[in-house]
């Protein structure tokens, strides 16, 4: 590796920190599945902003292609309080039967820096368009209840993204 390759691995590693925990709620009937999922702090930097970094994995387990997918998620901070408004990270690239993709997304909370170390992260998939012109949307009220667990009084206005 060169010098300059390693200086922009350190400083990318000092500026991110990796949150508490990182959650994925498996929707039921969701025609995609969130392999893998990390949530970090970013700091502000030259090359990026402050802010929760998202970082996801997708594999499409459905019956057909995904034409475009919405991946939904919320931050809690170190006190498992909730950071505000979801983000809805979109991608408009297709995803076919058995393919995976990477995909990341910055959320941008005030006080962002209360996620850092101990801040807990969640991701779940959201909204699917399908090949055949359908959409698929996940059952919200599900999602409120997984998130009660971290948060038990939030209500469902609290995390529908409008």
């Amino acid at each position: 590796m060169n010098i300059s390759k390693l200086a922009i691995l350190m400083v990318f590693v000092a500026s991110n920190t990796i949150a508490g925990e990182a959650i994925v709620i498996d929707v039921p009937g969701a025609p995609l599945a969130i392999q893998n999922y990390e949530a970090t702090y970013q700091e502000d930097s030259r090359y990026s902003r402050e802010g929760i970094r998202h970082s996801v994995s997708i594999t499409n387990n459905g019956d057909q292609d995904v034409l475009a997918y919405g991946i939904g998620f919320f931050a809690f901070d170190a006190f498992n309080e909730n950071m505000g408004r979801p983000l809805n990270g979109i991608d408009m690239d297709t995803i076919s039967v058995g393919s995976s993709s990477p995909g990341a997304w910055i959320q941008s909370p005030p006080s962002s820096f209360t996620f850092r170390n101990y801040g807990t992260g969640v991701s779940y998939v959201r909204i699917a368009r399908m090949a055949d012109g359908s959409v698929w949307e996940a059952d919200m009220d599900y999602v409120l209840s997984e998130l009660q667990k971290i948060e038990s009084d939030l209500l469902l206005e609290d995390i529908i993204n409008e």
